[in-house]
């Protein structure tokens, strides 16, 4: 305790002041580290003696061998992380480069009339978690239900900006969904298959001259319409689609269209976000509609494979501009 005392006395005395409380206990604190120096060694030594003296040269050499056999271990185990390491990066330099080449051959799909850039992202999770038929078990989100099927995605871009309006987004092959929020570097993706999801489309009905199709056409002077059969003149079908949790349904529309499973189902574009006959799915189901005689509801199966969806594309249209 003196010693405490005369050395804040010091301290206090001098022209600087104290620097910190190092300084200031340092007169204590230099005694007790002393002391645990001293006891520390001679720990090591009462347990030097107490194994018996130094050891003979035969235990050593043995000690010698088994360290030299754990150092290879180790450089062993070394250099399978170093090769994992190195295989991890170049998978994801391989998958970057084919992400970059599937947005450029998007790119060099979309038809001139319609200037648009394409950005990559990627599912956050991506084929981690299967979510195509995941159901919801805790719900903290307003109208959603315990059992409602997941139909959103974070997804992470190159954008250190929120992306303007509502885009859309395309798998490598197909529509996948849109943007409903973003921010810096990452988005929020509405599938196609959520309830709030609309799109309008167009059904492109398989022709098969083997097996012919009858369907009603409608006379040019609003008579009764008339069947034959389905020829490759015959246009698409235009449908309005509603997610459904586990793919898309159509509005209603008349069973004279003769719409069978298999048929596929293509944006139709009128809304300026996507040009025309973009891939949306395939018709699952053609069901009846109750309460409407010759009347039909159609149930789409998507056509990307949502449950393993990793690498997104998202379209933002571009403005041309109009020369003087």
């Amino acid at each position: 305790m003196a010693l405490l005392v005369a050395s804040a006395a010091s301290c206090l005395l001098r022209p600087h002041g104290v620097e910190g409380p190092r300084e200031l206990l340092s007169p204590v604190l230099w005694p007790v580290s002393r002391v645990l120096s001293l006891a520390s060694l001679s720990v090591r030594r009462n347990a030097t003696a107490a194994w018996g003296g130094p050891v003979d040269d035969e235990t050593a050499r043995q000690w010698l061998q088994d360290n030299e056999a754990v150092q290879r271990q180790l450089a062993q185990y070394w250099a399978k992380l170093q090769e994992r390491q190195t295989a991890s990066s170049w998978q994801y330099m391989l998958s970057q480069q084919g992400q970059l080449e599937q947005a450029e051959r998007w790119m060099r799909a979309m038809p001139r009339e319609f200037p648009c850039l394409i950005v990559p992202a990627q599912v956050v999770a991506g084929s981690a978690t299967p979510y195509q038929r995941t159901r919801a078990l805790r719900v903290r989100q307003a109208g959603a239900a315990v059992g409602d099927y997941v139909t959103t995605r974070t997804v992470m871009t190159n954008r250190s900006t929120a992306l303007p309006g509502m885009p859309a987004v395309l798998s490598a092959s197909a529509v996948v969904g849109q943007i409903v929020s973003s921010g810096a570097w990452t988005a929020h993706l509405q599938l196609v298959t959520d309830p709030d999801f609309h799109l309008y489309g167009f059904v492109q009905r398989v022709f098969d001259p083997r097996h012919p199709r009858p369907i009603e056409v409608m006379d040019a002077n609003s008579g009764p319409p008339r069947r034959r059969s389905l020829s490759e003149k015959d246009g698409p079908v235009s449908v309005y689609l509603t997610g459904c949790g586990d793919g898309l349904v159509s509005r209603p529309l008349s069973e004279g269209h003769a719409i069978a499973p298999g048929d596929l189902v293509l944006t139709m574009g009128e809304d300026g976000r996507l040009p025309m006959a973009i891939v949306i799915g395939r018709v699952r189901a053609v069901e009846p509609v109750p309460d409407s005689a010759r009347h039909v509801r159609l149930k789409i199966e998507p056509d990307a494979q949502l449950a393993t969806l990793e690498d997104v594309y998202i379209v933002l249209p571009q403005t041309r501009e109009v020369a003087p």
